[in-house]
């Protein structure tokens, strides 16, 4: 790490195992880092409450910014949800403890993701309040949305467990989402976010998903697959979700397309919980999709972008709930960088971007049959037609969503007096 004390310091602080670079959490603030960076008179930290072991050791991953720490096996073996609720503050107070021995008594500028709602409080008590340090938050969801989301116990003990303790979690929830009156600013992700928390904290930016189009290739890259091969390859990356992704009201509307003997395929890329497993598990046997719908499991970032471009059509089919409506895909701007085309509901801002068969296609959520029906209008699409749409999108994430476009602004935003 940089130790000249002209270089100012940013720590971007989340829940996340940023060790593992994967995932839409890890891109995203991967990105804003670069961003904070671009004129080279900043060092970004990333810091994580996962990775709290020997935080005086720094990875270096692009010029000035650092992934601090390893996995903490303390971390690794708390997996009682009860005894974690207890061990939490120490902990967290710990990883301060031990941070600040690293990082000096320098005056920091801090970014945090919301986790925990006891994270949240300890982390602003400490840097706001003893350090007096600025701090700033991203807020892309809200937290009662994700309660809203959960997938209930399969048990009925636990079931029963569940719903007596509902009330409190969603009473911290709706208080965790309430901090944000604390913070010196937020970053936030949609235009639905922005005007709930503007309510609660003027001090309020957009931005929306952004990317890195360079990994991508220019526009002219682009090619689209031929439609005569054997499968029409519909793709998904992600965390593999029933209740925010639609995934299975997906399946059930591919089934009216093989019934029609159709030849497509369904390809899942990403983490699949054992609770979705079983869900995605008895909708594939129930109707008889084993050898339509392929889990490739969750590969890495760099393979997942390779193989976005192998297929004929992405997907981002979302129901509408609350945590959609007020979140906003990360995966959508990838998807589009990538040239192939995509299908989305018109949830949170999609609507704003996706013009239907301009550049992407766009349905009403939560109708099965339209669903299909697209579908069916998709595939009767010729190659070139297809092509046009999907170089369409490419522009529109080059345009709108390449994280070089919002640097000035969230560097002036966080750095700016």
């Amino acid at each position: 790490m940089v130790r000249n004390k002209q270089i100012k310091k940013i720590i971007i602080l989340s829940d996340q195992r940023l060790d593992k670079k994967q995932g839409a959490a890890y891109t995203r603030i991967l990105n804003y880092a670069r961003m904070l960076t671009y004129k080279n008179n900043c060092e970004v930290l990333l810091c994580s409450f996962q990775l709290s072991a020997n935080l005086d050791n720094s990875e270096k991953i692009s010029e000035n910014i650092y992934i601090l720490g390893n996995r903490d096996n303390f971390a690794v073996i708390r997996r009682d949800k009860f005894l974690n609720f207890f061990f939490n503050p120490y902990y967290i107070i710990q990883f301060f403890r031990m941070l600040r021995q690293v990082i000096g008594n320098d005056k920091i500028i801090w970014i945090i993701y919301p986790s925990l709602l006891l994270n949240n409080i300890i982390s602003l008590f400490h840097i706001k309040f003893i350090r007096k340090e600025k701090i700033f938050c991203e807020k892309n969801e809200l937290k009662t949305g994700i309660v809203l989301n959960y997938n209930l116990p399969v048990r009925l003990s636990k079931r029963v467990i569940y719903f007596l303790f509902f009330p409190f979690i969603f009473m911290g929830a709706w208080l965790n989402d309430r901090t944000v009156i604390f913070y010196d600013g937020l970053v936030v992700i949609s235009n639905n976010i922005k005007r709930w928390t503007k309510k609660y904290n003027k001090r309020t930016i957009r931005i929306p998903i952004i990317t890195d189009f360079e990994n991508f290739g220019s526009l002219s890259d682009t090619k689209i697959n031929k439609w005569y091969k054997p499968k029409f390859r519909i793709g998904f990356f992600g965390a593999i979700s029933n209740k925010k992704e639609g995934i299975s009201d997906f399946i059930l509307s591919m089934k009216l397309l093989v019934d029609k003997n159709l030849n497509i395929e369904l390809n899942l890329f990403g983490e699949l919980d054992i609770k979705n497993k079983q869900q995605l598990d008895k909708i594939i046997s129930t109707n008889r999709l084993s050898s339509v719908v392929v889990y490739h499991g969750n590969i890495d970032h760099g393979l997942s972008l390779k193989n976005m471009q192998e297929q004929d059509l992405l997907i981002l089919t979302r129901p509408l709930n609350k945590q959609n409506h007020y979140g906003f895909s990360t995966k959508l701007a990838e998807y589009l960088a990538s040239g192939t085309p995509v299908l989305v509901t018109a949830v949170s801002d999609n609507s704003i971007y996706i013009k239907d068969n301009i550049n992407g296609f766009i349905i009403e959520p939560g109708n099965k049959k339209l669903l299909a029906e697209k579908l069916m209008k998709i595939l009767s699409m010729n190659s070139e037609e297809l092509k046009k749409i999907g170089l369409r999108g490419k522009l529109l994430a080059k345009q709108t969503f390449d994280y070089n476009n919002y640097s000035e602004l969230l560097y002036n935003f966080i750095l700016g007096n």
